[in-house]
Order: C-alpha cells, then sequence, then structure tokens
C-alpha cells in the first residue's frame, strides 16, 4: 500500500454502487486494533489490478474538512472507501463502494483513426477536384488564345530549324578536325536546348513569355491554399469524429439500453467478478478485523446481496 495520503473531493468518486456499515456499541477504543488489522488482512490478500492506499476525502471543493479512508481502486472507475472511527464510546465501521464513468479510449482510439482517414482522403478529393479546376482553365486559355497558340507553333519551328543547322555546323566541323571526336547522342539534347532557347529570341518570345507567365500564376499552388486544404482536412475529420460519436449513441440505446455503451467504459463480465471480488474482500476483510478484535461477526448486520455495477445485477 503506498505512504503518501492523497486528497480526493467526494463528488469526483462517482455514483454509488453498493455499501454496508454497522455500529457497534461500546467499541471505540479498539478502533485502531481494527484499522490496522483491517489493512493487514486486505494487503494479505494481493488482490490482482486492485491499488490499496489510505487518502483524505472531503465532501466538497471549498471545503477544508478532510476524513481519512483506506480506499482500494479497479477498473473501471470504482472505487471502494473503508471508514473506521470512533463515534462517542461506541466503534463505527463502514464501506461504500462508487463507480465512475470513465471514456473508453479505445473505442475513442478507432474512432479517431477512422476519422482521420476520412478525413485525409477528402482533403485528397478536394486537391484532385482542385488540380481538375487549374487543368481545365489552363486548356480553355490556350484554346481561346490563337496568338499563343500561333507563336508556340513558331517557336517549336525556329527551333527545329536552329537544331538542324546546328548539326549541319557540328557535322562540318567534325569533318574539317577529324582529330576530334563527338558524341552526337550526348549532343542532341544540348543542341535542342540551346535551340529552343535561341528561337525564343524571335517574336515568338514576345507572346510566349507573357502567356507562359499567366499559365504559371494559373497552375502554380500557393503556399496558404495547400494550408487551408489541410484546415479543411482536419476540419472534416473532427466533424467525422463527432458524427460517430453520435451515431454510437442510438446504437448503444438500441444494442446495450446505454446511451453511451459505445462511449464510455461499461463493467463487462471480467469487470464484473473483479469488482465483486474487490469487495467482498473488503468486506471480509473487514469481518475478519472486527472478529479479531474481540467483536464477533454473528451479532453485526448482515449483508446478503452484493452489486457489481453492470445492469443493478445483484450476487
Amino acid at each position: 500500500m503506498a505512504n503518501t495520503v492523497r486528497k480526493i473531493n467526494a463528488d469526483f468518486l462517482g455514483a454509488y454502487l453498493d455499501g454496508w456499515a454497522d455500529l457497534i456499541e461500546g467499541m471505540g477504543s479498539k478502533v485502531d486494533l481494527v484499522k490496522n488489522g483491517f489493512l493487514t488482512h486486505l494487503t494479505s490478500r494481493h488482490m490482482p489490478d486492485v491499488k490499496i492506499e489510505n487518502a483524505e476525502i472531503n465532501n466538497d471543493l471549498l471545503s477544508k474538512n478532510f476524513r481519512t479512508y483506506s480506499i482500494t481502486t479497479i477498473s473501471p472507475g470504482v472505487t471502494t472507501i473503508t471508514y473506521i472511527a470512533k463515534h462517542g464510546s461506541d466503534l463505527f465501521a463502514s464501506w461504500r463502494s462508487f463507480i465512475r464513468p470513465t471514456i473508453n479510449w479505445k473505442l475513442m482510439e478507432k474512432y479517431a483513426y477512422i476519422a482521420v482517414i476520412l478525413g485525409m482522403i477528402y482533403s485528397l478529393l478536394l486537391s484532385i477536384l482542385d488540380q481538375i479546376r487549374i487543368v481545365s482553365m489552363v486548356f480553355s486559355y490556350v484554346k481561346s488564345n490563337n496568338a499563343f497558340i500561333n507563336a508556340f507553333v513558331a517557336w517549336i519551328l525556329y527551333g527545329l530549324g536552329i537544331f538542324l543547322i546546328e548539326l549541319l555546323i557540328l557535322t562540318i566541323y567534325r569533318n574539317i578536325r577529324k582529330n576530334i571526336s563527338v558524341n552526337m547522342g550526348c549532343s542532341v539534347p544540348i543542341l535542342i536546348i540551346i535551340a529552343l532557347g535561341i528561337a525564343l529570341f524571335f517574336n515568338t518570345g514576345k507572346i510566349l513569355f507573357p502567356a507562359v507567365k499567366t499559365i504559371f500564376t494559373m497552375t502554380s499552388t500557393p503556399f496558404f491554399t495547400g494550408i487551408f486544404m489541410l484546415i479543411q482536412g482536419i476540419g472534416a475529420a473532427f466533424s467525422v469524429f463527432t458524427g460517430i460519436i453520435i451515431l454510437t449513441m442510438p446504437v448503444g440505446f438500441v444494442t446495450k439500453r446505454n446511451l453511451f455503451a459505445f462511449i464510455l467504459n461499461e463493467p463487462g463480465i471480467f469487470d464484473v467478478e473483479d469488482i465483486l471480488g474487490m469487495n467482498l474482500s473488503v468486506h471480509k476483510s473487514l469481518l475478519r478485523a472486527l472478529d479479531e478484535a474481540g467483536i464477533k461477526s454473528s451479532t453485526l448486520r448482515t449483508k446478503q446481496d452484493f452489486k457489481s455495477g453492470h445492469h443493478n445485477e445483484k450476487v
């Protein structure tokens, strides 16, 4: 059991689940003996997945009055508090169990994965539609601009003519200087680039440069456009996540009679057994401690039913 004592507000314990209490007359002097015996028996049981500690609990956030309890906690969100104290000349002993709603993070993670994937698909579709729109704009611009088409054709023809002249000059030069080896395969791409570059200095360049600038402006995607699409994708993912959460409510109500069955942790059959096991351990440890202090269990209030937190089941 942890040596540190933490402070807990009673409002955060959750909804009341189960409990037991009794007042043993004339046994107030044995409170320390019962406390020590209870903790000894409780810790010696080595309950799996159960945390045992002392805690100071107050009634509300503004209250400065605390009482010390022994508490045991187990998933999902079940806390059992045990209070053993002197009540005048009598001894008061009780334990109460609370269950607090906890988010089912495993389901939330799956919902988030689905939402992110759908958000990415949405963002990708937006990007594709935007690219289609840009390509359509470029085609419309080129189709409607006869001067650009004529200049482009002229540029290619000028470039071809200059390329042929380059080849002729290179062939003549190689025949004159026979001792120079020229790799025509490597030279052709360079000659084409040079020819097209020279062709731009004709009148075609005056038409092509402004048109190319316009097309570049149309096709270039500004930085903020990408950021905007990313934000849209994140927004879509958040909307899908919210939609999934909303849809789980009627599904949970129809299948399990619980609106939050697929949002919050609901005790399953294994959890029910663990909760009952913990509370039975607390109850029997307290009875044994009282018995060892000279208080016979036959004189105490009998507890018949134990609640598990699963659809008000009783055992």
